[in-house]
């Protein structure tokens, strides 16, 4: 994309870009089973990873996605995006992990065919930020966190909240300037104009627990349904009903997510009236149950996505 275009996109539809931050751990992570031969470890997986930009500190992380194969070495960083992959972990692995979510609300990714090796050393301003993000959150004095550490809820002041979310967008800007420079280019949403910036907007912010009062809608575009429906097809590619299914998985994923959120609960925010119908409709999405897909993220655990390191897979235990 040219500076002038991107220039555009900006002062148009920048607000229309949400980023979230998902962890921040650096650890030691579990090796990867080895071969009956005892002579070198195998794959693991198939599984399907988040997007996450790692930083391999001791060991080595090799990589697979479909015939492509990367070996990840102290040093390099690598990005992720999400999907499905292989991965074997050496022994002694130590990496600095963060995961994020890059996208526009239309659910388009900030960048498409990520998957990128950085063999650039160490000492760089993502790697500066990257530790950074990771005192802020977890103290001056942390030198180690795991997934299942960083994963706990955190109670904080507002005051540390914000600090907290200006540097996440300290790294995010520093991921895109990385990201550019390997030849990355970032994706645009299409044309679009005031009253499809301010109908997606007011589709982003409607409650999912009560009926779609397109009356109302309406009424604060003075517009019909009809015409605001073609409004939203001509700026971004799909309907206004395949906005708010788009919208309402990615919040269930989110949900799911949080363990301690019961399904039935989940169900209800998400506006339907039982548990079962939730668990068709997701499943229809999703390709599994809600319940399947719960502990699908769970299982990242072992992975990049998520190390357990022995001593924080007892402590899980005890937890529970």
């Amino acid at each position: 994309m040219d500076k002038l275009q991107f220039k555009m996109q900006c002062e148009d539809t920048w607000d229309l870009l949400r980023t979230e931050f998902l962890w921040v751990y650096w650890a030691q992570v579990r090796e990867s089973p080895t071969s009956p031969a005892g002579n070198h470890q195998t794959w693991d997986g198939p599984f399907e990873g988040l997007s996450s930009a790692f930083l391999v500190h001791e060991g080595q992380v090799d990589l697979k996605f479909g015939e492509s194969v990367y070996s990840c070495f102290p040093g390099n960083w690598f990005f992720v995006e999400p999907g499905i992959r292989l991965q074997r972990i050496h022994p002694q692995t130590n990496i600095l992990s963060i995961g994020y979510e890059a996208e526009w609300l239309t659910g388009k990714p900030l960048f498409n065919s990520l998957n990128l090796q950085d063999a650039k050393q160490a000492n760089d301003r993502l790697y500066e930020i990257s530790k950074k993000l990771f005192h802020q959150l977890h103290g001056e004095n942390q030198v180690s966190v795991s997934f299942v550490e960083a994963m706990q809820k955190k109670k904080c002041s507002l005051q540390a909240h914000l600090r907290f979310r200006h540097v996440f967008q300290e790294w995010i800007a520093s991921l895109v300037d990385r990201l550019e420079a390997l030849g990355a280019a970032s994706t645009i949403i299409g044309s679009t104009s005031p009253r499809s910036l301010r109908f997606i907007q007011i589709l982003e912010n409607i409650s999912f627990s009560t009926p779609l009062d397109k009356r109302h809608i309406e009424n604060q575009m003075q517009l019909s349904w009809r015409r605001l429906e073609q409004i939203f097809i001509e700026a971004f590619e799909m309907s206004p009903n395949e906005f708010i299914q788009r919208r309402r998985f990615r919040e269930a994923k989110r949900l799911l997510k949080l363990r301690d959120t019961p399904i039935k609960e989940i169900s209800y925010l998400l506006g339907f009236p039982q548990a079962s119908s939730f668990s068709i409709w997701f499943k229809n999405q999703a390709d599994k149950s809600p319940k399947a897909y719960r502990e699908a993220i769970s299982e990242l655990g072992p992975y990049i996505d998520g190390p357990i390191s022995a001593d924080s897979d007892s402590k899980s235990m005890e937890a529970e």
